[in-house]
């Protein structure tokens, strides 16, 4: 159930909408998730969030699960960082 105002209200355990998290991108279901190559155990990572867009200020950063430039990822990985870099707006 959502909260109320109320209980928004003066709760350290409640985070701000203004610095919330936002997943950008998520591993896909275990049915669909493609297992190959070094990956053990693909179900573990099913519908678990790849990159999360953090807020604080007036900045963003970008989290991703995997380091998208180690020279072992695959070359889909890639787009993550240039997505990043070209397709960047600011919050409004």
């Amino acid at each position: 159930m959502p909260l109320t105002v109320e209980q928004t209200r003066n709760n350290p355990f409640v985070i701000p909408e203004r610095i919330a998290r936002r997943c950008c991108f998520r591993y896909a279901n275990s049915k669909d998730l493609l297992v190959a190559g070094l990956l053990d155990h693909g179900d573990a990572l099913a519908e678990h969030a790849a990159v999360v867009a953090a807020h604080l200020g007036s900045g963003t950063t970008l989290l991703f699960a995997n380091n998208p430039l180690y020279r072992g990822e695959t070359i889909g990985s890639y787009a993550l960082v240039t997505n990043a870099i070209l397709g960047y707006q600011p919050p409004k």
